[in-house]
């Protein structure tokens, strides 16, 4: 989609069917149009397409019943002038998200430094000659303590945990609300010692969940808890090997969880962090991903986003404040902090130029970050593309050596030993804060590329230059290098 829009142009929001909702587009002469053109569609009835053993041709299966969508409303906001740009859209759009869903802004003036922790992990090891599985620590509790000491003596004094597999339903992919320590990562007490510190620290911990995908434990089974598919087969996620495209034999697939089991889950979730006395909670997919379940259950999309926008709101109240790991329109109103949120598009030959529209329209209501620096392959692009939207930092961090990960789903991020990253994470912190600083809650007003220099303007006043090819940062006159704010771990290497 081309970025420059002139003339009147309308912001488009489907208000009602959205869970079904699908946004297409095309360029000038690609729809038969010399317009550019992009509108919504609406599926109101699931199908699935699959191939039966020994048949050539493919079956399609709709969904049954009656159609459960009860009303579609699309709503058109006129956006006027004879230079509107993609920016002027998404404050227009920020503007309903404001006045009619009712998101409300952090109050927060300055950025934060975002840690992602990564607890235990099922590993194989010898035993007496015998393969067995076993649950393997990779940042334990102390561990985790030690990390956080490290980045605080470096400088970075405002942080967002979040802590992934910490328990053992956690690590071993089962249904998981029990907030019960992993013994293997150090127990109630070691973990009720790193919570007493980052409490007397004033660090935000968001200790993760995440209840998409699990195998039978914890009072669920696959047989009776498995989202069922339009087709009558069970859902299951797989995992793939990436050099061949098929599907891997080294992981187990995991089932489907299916939002029937929604409810109950997160008001034991809640009862459960609440006594531990845990005051915040990542859901992990579960603000970003929305599915039916077309068996005995028949809940359709716009059953499970009307399931999850009242668990949010339980698990808010109850707890206190929820994280997500990417968040969707209809987690916005309930979310207090959003991770992973992208910098840049698929870059697909439809797509002419990125443009942050989701960092505008979020900009000041809710504090973002990148998704994770370190593990980046274009870190420095990412970094300035992160200064000139006003995105935190995020960083992945685990306390073993990376060969422990070896042969287990971690193995993802051989690029996370805290050794390699603290004193660059915290240089990191240093330069958004003099780059970012006061920013946090301001709209941005402005938006504009010239080359290789991004300028954004703030509603303080505030104006930033980035130059993404010398990493020059210009802030109100005062300019700083990328370069100087690299530290000297493995960003330099």
């Amino acid at each position: 989609m081309q970025r420059s829009l002139v003339g009147s142009e309308m912001c488009i929001r489907d208000s009602s069917g959205d869970a079904n909702a699908t946004l297409e587009a095309s360029v000038s002469g690609q729809s038969k149009s010399s317009y550019n053109v992009c509108g919504f569609t609406f599926m109101l009835r699931g199908s699935e397409t699959y191939i039966m053993n020994g048949e050539a041709s493919a079956f399609t299966v709709f969904e049954q019943g009656k159609i459960k969508t009860d009303n579609i409303e699309l709503r058109y906001y006129p956006v006027s002038g004879n230079d509107v740009t993609f920016t002027d859209i998404a404050l227009k759009y920020r503007d309903y998200l404001e006045k009619d869903e009712g998101v409300t802004g952090s109050g927060l003036t300055d950025p934060s430094l975002y840690i992602n922790l990564y607890g235990g992990v099922e590993k194989q090891k010898s035993i007496l000659g015998f393969p067995i599985t076993m649950k393997t620590e990779i940042t334990g509790f102390e561990q985790a303590k030690e990390i956080v000491e490290e980045l605080k003596n470096c400088g970075a004094d405002n942080m967002v945990l979040t802590y992934d597999n910490w328990t053992n339903a956690g690590i071993a992919g089962k249904v998981d609300y029990k907030a019960k320590p992993a013994g293997v990562l150090g127990g109630k007490s070691a973990f009720e010692e790193f919570t007493d510190y980052l409490k007397g620290n004033n660090i935000s911990l968001y200790p993760a969940v995440n209840n998409k995908g699990f195998i039978s434990g914890q009072g669920y089974f696959t047989f009776t808890k498995t989202t069922t598919r339009v087709s009558g087969s069970y859902s299951r996620l797989l995992t793939y090997d990436r050099a061949y495209g098929v599907q891997s034999t080294f992981y187990d697939p995991v089932s489907l969880l299916s939002p029937s089991a929604f409810d109950d889950i997160y008001s034991d979730l809640t009862e459960n962090y609440s006594e531990k006395g845990l005051t915040g909670v990542s859901l992990g997919d579960m603000t970003s991903a929305l599915y039916g379940d077309y068996g005995k259950n028949t809940l359709s999309r716009d059953d499970t986003m009307a399931i999850l926008e009242g668990n949010y709101e339980k698990v808010k109240n109850g707890v206190g404040s929820i994280l997500a790991d990417t968040a969707n329109a209809y987690s916005f109103s309930s979310v207090d902090h959003i991770t992973n949120v992208p910098m840049s598009s698929s870059e697909f030959d439809i797509f002419d130029e990125d443009v942050p529209f989701y960092q505008v329209a979020m900009h000041g209501l809710k504090p973002y970050s990148t998704e994770a620096v370190n593990g980046s392959a274009d870190y420095k692009t990412l970094m300035l593309k992160a200064l000139a939207t006003g995105s935190n930092f995020n960083y992945d961090m685990l306390y073993k050596e990376t060969n422990e990960l070896k042969d287990t789903v971690y193995d993802i991020y051989f690029y996370a030993n805290y050794k390699y990253w603290t004193e660059a994470a915290a240089r990191g912190y240093e330069l958004s804060g003099k780059v970012l600083g006061g920013t946090a809650s301001e709209r941005i007003t402005g938006y504009e590329t010239n080359g290789d220099v991004i300028t954004t303007s703030y509603e303080n006043g505030t104006v930033t230059k980035i130059n993404i090819s010398t990493g020059e940062i210009n802030v109100n006159g005062t300019v700083y290098m990328l370069d100087d704010f690299l530290g000297e771990g493995a960003l330099n290497n």
